[in-house]
């Protein structure tokens, strides 16, 4: 989902989206959010849980000020270029980074801090070799943690649901989310959650750092003329995100492992993250079946290049 600074929260934005008919994709300036479709619905149950996780998940991010009000040929052809062709793509299969599970329980502030730490330290020992083997100049992401909101770049981040923000380059965690996961539906799920949560976030961070989560903005507002064909831009970014998410879960596996109650509670929640479990929600982030279809294949390719939405047709992010 995108939201734009000027929309000011979550909430306001989803009733301007609503009355729009799309999920605030019309204009970039300097800031943009994107959501990961949470785990919902009355009868749907998890390995271990006993009902099902009731909100989104989301992730927030700035995309830059564009430098012409006008799309142009050159610049939609540019765009296209940086989402379809990019170097990243090029760069081989993801290395393990050979880190296990973080032992922490995700009960309190400090430990969903030092959790997310931990992992995020992982993933940039993986994803640096590959960032600048395209190119590009990596960046560590920064880590807020917070318990009622916080200010960010891109502006108000609530506490009900997981940020980045391109802005600050940071990944904003809601630590109380985790820790009431952590009591109500069990330690597996909660540690599954929040590995594929960290992992999509910072799939954002790469593309971020590669330029397709701004080239891919750029087109939502310059070069897609229809509210449709927004929408299928938006569902191919964050499709990717997870992919990228899967790819480096499925790259570590030996280590982490991907086994028994983490394994099965993070195969049931891809397979239930999507459009389709907000029943009445924007089509922003793809369906069920193309979530789960994106992450296995990430997971079992283990490389970008099988992450590029933009090689395939609409049916496959739907």
């Amino acid at each position: 989902m995108t939201n734009l600074r000027s929309l000011i929260s979550p909430a306001r934005s989803a009733r301007t989206a609503a009355r729009r008919g799309l999920v605030s994709l019309l204009a970039v300036t300097t800031a943009s959010a994107v959501t990961l479709a949470g785990v919902q619905g009355a009868a749907a149950t998890g390995p271990d849980q006993p009902e099902p996780v009731s909100a989104a998940t989301t992730a927030d991010h700035v995309a830059p000020k564009m430098a012409s009000a006008d799309a142009g040929t050159s610049s939609a052809a540019s765009s296209y270029n940086t989402v379809r062709y990019n170097k990243l793509y090029k760069t081989g299969r993801l290395g393990a980074s050979k880190c296990k599970m973080p032992a922490y329980p995700l009960t309190t502030a400090g430990n969903v801090k030092a959790y997310h730490l931990s992992f995020l330290h992982c993933l940039n020992n993986v994803w640096v070799g590959k960032i600048r083997l395209a190119g590009k100049t990596f960046t560590k992401p920064t880590l807020v943690v917070h318990e009622k909101g916080v200010n960010s770049a891109c502006g108000f981040m609530p506490a009900d649901n997981a940020y980045y923000c391109s802005g600050s380059r940071g990944i904003y965690i809601p630590w109380k989310r985790y820790a009431n996961m952590w009591k109500t539906q069990g330690a597996g799920y909660a540690r599954a959650y929040a590995m594929q949560i960290v992992a999509h976030e910072y799939g954002h961070h790469v593309q971020a750092m590669t330029g397709i989560l701004q080239a891919s903005y750029y087109r939502q507002q310059y070069v897609h003329k229809t509210t449709a064909k927004r929408l299928e831009e938006n569902r191919r970014m964050e499709l990717q995100a997870s992919c990228f998410s899967a790819a480096y879960l499925g790259a570590d596996r030996a280590y982490f492992p991907m086994t028994g109650a983490i394994y099965s509670n993070w195969r049931w929640m891809v397979a239930n993250m999507g459009d389709d479990a907000r029943p009445g929600g924007p089509r922003d982030h793809g369906s069920m079946s193309s979530h789960n279809w994106w992450s296995l294949r990430g997971y079992n390719n283990m490389t970008s290049a099988s992450c590029n939405p933009w090689t395939a047709a609409s049916s496959i992010v739907d």
